[in-house]
């Protein structure tokens, strides 16, 4: 619930191909849900590892989740239980505002980054290497129509060129967790996707609310 309104935001969250999480009020198997109401037995946490200290904030909760899912286990969404989260308090956003999606430079940029980490670590083979590289060209695609539109080169100087940079800096580490994790996966293809929806998140939002305020 937001804690500011009352309002239900969501009993966890879909997936998209490309890691944004659609809200969810219907489905009980779902693809993540925040890390404010992720409750996990400690010894599916120790058998995962938690999630890499490098990843700090944001999208870490989808990770887990991600990796719970490689594992064979479901991830459900309680329809009778509730927490009280306030949105956007510690890094600004991830909310709309005025009909509007409201974010952060520094949330963008942690966001982004860490969905690539996710994805680079626990999508299968072969769609991780289908879904990848589209990943990464609409993303550089998305900072450079942004900053055009917006006349701002801070879009691609503090989110998108970053993303980039992180990848290569740590690419030795997530190859290295890549192999690890992908080695140990239970759930086939199948069974991995199924908490997906094939339509992206983004488009749906563009639509609706139009281009993103960033602070």
């Amino acid at each position: 619930y937001n804690a500011a309104s009352g309002e239900l935001i969501d009993r966890g969250a879909m997936l998209d191909p490309f890691l944004n999480s659609l809200v969810n009020f219907e489905h009980e198997e779902v693809g993540m849900v925040c890390g404010a109401c992720l409750w996990i037995p400690k010894s599916l946490w120790d058998e995962i590892g938690g999630f890499p200290e490098f990843f700090h904030t944001l999208a870490e909760d989808m990770y887990l989740c991600c990796r719970a899912r490689l594992k064979g286990h479901p991830v459900i969404s309680l329809k009778y239980s509730g927490f009280k989260h306030w949105v956007g308090a510690s890094l600004g956003g991830g909310k709309v505002s005025e009909q509007r999606l409201s974010t952060s430079f520094r949330r963008r940029s942690l966001t982004e980054r860490n969905k690539c980490f996710a994805m680079a670590i626990c999508y299968p083979f072969p769609i991780f290497q289908i879904i990848f590289p589209i990943h990464l060209t609409l993303l550089l695609a998305e900072g450079v129509i942004l900053s055009l539109i917006e006349r701002d080169s801070q879009f691609l100087k503090r989110i998108y060129v970053p993303v980039i940079r992180e990848l290569w800096k740590h690419r030795e580490l997530i190859f290295s967790l890549r192999q690890e994790v992908q080695a140990t996966r239970h759930a086939s293809i199948k069974e991995f996707f199924k908490a997906f929806s094939i339509i992206p998140y983004k488009l749906k939002m563009l639509i609706r609310y139009g281009l993103p305020e960033v602070r």
